[in-house]
């Protein structure tokens, strides 16, 4: 028995080229702003610590006991003692707001990202407005999970720390259970972005409503989704392999030109002293070197990487579930040439390549982002007039004429 699953790994990689390639700076550019948020690059962590900072204490002073004020200075009371608290009250409320904001956009690139790949027209206006409703959904959803297990993990560690060794113990015997848990959240989460977020926008609903169309679409091919829960989570670790080499290769590359101008800096410095000028001009270099690995990562291995796994999910959804095929384009586009050779023009007409992903040689402001038929002349879903307009060999005529040789 084939399942989809495991078809869909080799059928992913000709989807990705399709959006991939011909390569363009552009396309890849807005790609990567779009992966920055969908693949976790962002590193959000709603669980940081802002900490205290430890002042130097006098030895000479016990602990406990103020330590004296040196003769002619004042003590600090009143008002100005609490601006330090104030200002970590501050940063704090503006660090929180911005995690916020930061999730909020990642949810809703995730709908971005589908239009994307469905309709192979790679911009982000007109995409995202449409999809902030269905957006906070998500974003709803994922503060809920991050909450449950945030909970979970400070209720082990408050339990360790304060319980003893019987408490440490019932947490061992248990923690079989509590890890099944998280995983069980894990796939769960990692379903509604493969799946119920396609689905949400087929039905124009929400997340939540998303998931109860989903549920019978689950437990009737629990199998199918079974497996494509383990060959998923084994394309994750060769993704993780993937990206990590990546990287690697393009911080070592960019690296041999920084640490060369960081040598000529270190002997500007040993011959003629620039003084506070090194410290400035090196840590620009630093900060170069740095920003330009996050770039090139994120653009030359990031979104490779993040497209194949989003095309594999759609490839299994539609195979799967075809009421929820949000790739039929891409998938004809794909298709055996001796594939269209099918009686009828249209038919053949229809199931000829086309000349290129659309949005290649502009913006294609015009496109609707709810109709996959509304795309520019010549992309997938086009009618019959764009075909023959644009489409190679795909008029009515050059089909009687192949037909007739």
């Amino acid at each position: 028995m084939s399942y989809a699953a495991v078809e869909a790994i080799e059928e992913a990689f000709g989807a990705t080229r399709s959006l991939l390639l011909p390569f363009q700076l552009k396309r890849w550019l807005v790609l990567a702003v779009v992966v920055f948020f969908v693949s976790g690059t962002t590193g959000l962590d709603l669980n940081t610590n802002v900490g205290t900072v430890d002042l130097p204490v006098d030895p000479a002073t016990p602990p406990g006991v103020d330590r004296p004020v040196p003769p002619g200075a004042e003590p600090i009371v009143g008002p100005i003692a609490d601006v330090g608290f104030e200002v970590v009250l501050l940063l704090g409320a503006v660090a929180l707001v911005f995690v916020i904001l930061m999730a909020l956009i990642a949810a809703i690139m995730e709908f971005v990202f589908v239009r994307i790949a469905q309709h192979r027209d790679v911009r982000i206006r007109g995409y995202f407005g449409p999809n902030t409703g269905k957006g906070l959904s998500l974003f709803v959803l994922r503060a809920l999970i991050a909450l449950v297990v945030l909970a979970t993990v400070l209720f082990v560690l408050a339990a360790a720390l304060v319980g003893g060794i019987a408490v440490l113990g019932i947490l061992l015997l248990f923690s079989p259970f509590i890890a099944v848990g998280l995983v069980a959240l894990y796939v769960f989460h990692r379903f509604t972005v493969d799946f119920v977020v396609p689905v949400a926008l087929v039905d124009d609903v929400g997340i939540f409503d998303a998931w109860r169309r989903f549920v019978p679409e689950l437990r009737a091919a629990l199998e199918e989704y079974a497996v494509y829960a383990l060959v998923r989570f084994g394309l994750g670790i060769a993704a993780a392999v993937v990206t990590f080499i990546g990287l690697a290769a393009i911080g070592i590359v960019v690296a041999i030109p920084v640490l060369l101008v960081l040598a000529v800096l270190f002997a500007l410095e040993t011959l003629v002293g620039l003084g506070g000028l090194f410290v400035v001009l090196a840590a620009i270099v630093v900060f170069f070197f740095l920003a330009t690995v996050f770039v090139a990562g994120v653009t030359l291995v990031q979104v490779p990487v993040s497209t194949y796994l989003r095309y594999y999910s759609l490839l299994v959804l539609a195979d799967v579930s075809p009421q929820y095929d949000l790739v039929e384009g891409v998938r004809r586009d794909l298709a055996p040439a001796d594939a269209g050779a099918h009686p009828g023009g249209e038919e053949a007409a229809g199931d000829e390549p086309a000349a290129g992903p659309p949005g290649m040689g502009g913006d294609d402001a015009g496109i609707d982002d709810e109709e996959p038929g509304a795309d520019d002349e010549g992309g997938p879903g086009a009618g019959d007039g764009d075909v023959n307009e644009n489409g190679p060999g795909a008029s009515d005529g050059d089909v009687d004429e192949d037909g007739d040789r």
